[in-house]
């Protein structure tokens, strides 16, 4: 966090914010499974107000749905996030056939029980 936080705090991020973000790292370890999907991103996201705003909402146990035309720096701010959260990432895409069931999973029939099949969001 120490290279993200400066970059951080040449932005003037709240230092409040800074610690509260610290303290989450520290109490939501990730596991050694996934350690290496948390990567720096390649860009970084500029922006004091919608990097505060974000982080506040997080840490506040809120979803972000981030909309808006191509090109505006969405994923570009998800990435950054996950990073200063330490969080792994994921990519799923999706297409005009994607339905729950792929998402999530479905129930089948294996072993004479009804069991999850486990979608890829799920996984």
């Amino acid at each position: 966090m120490q290279s993200e936080r400066t970059f951080l705090e040449q932005q003037n991020i709240s230092e409040a914010l800074l610690r509260r973000v610290e303290e989450f790292r520290e109490s939501y370890p990730v596991s050694d499974a996934v350690k290496n999907r948390v990567s720096r991103p390649s860009i970084p996201f500029y922006g004091k107000e919608i990097l505060e705003m974000a982080i506040t909402a997080l840490l506040q146990g809120s979803n972000l749905l981030l909309s808006g035309a191509k090109a505006t720096g969405k994923n570009i701010l998800a990435e950054n996030l996950a990073y200063i959260f330490g969080r792994p990432t994921y990519n799923i895409s999706f297409n005009v056939n994607t339905d729950s069931s792929s998402l999530i999973g479905t129930e089948t029939f294996r072993d004479n029980e009804v069991q999850l099949r486990k979608g890829s969001g799920y996984r």
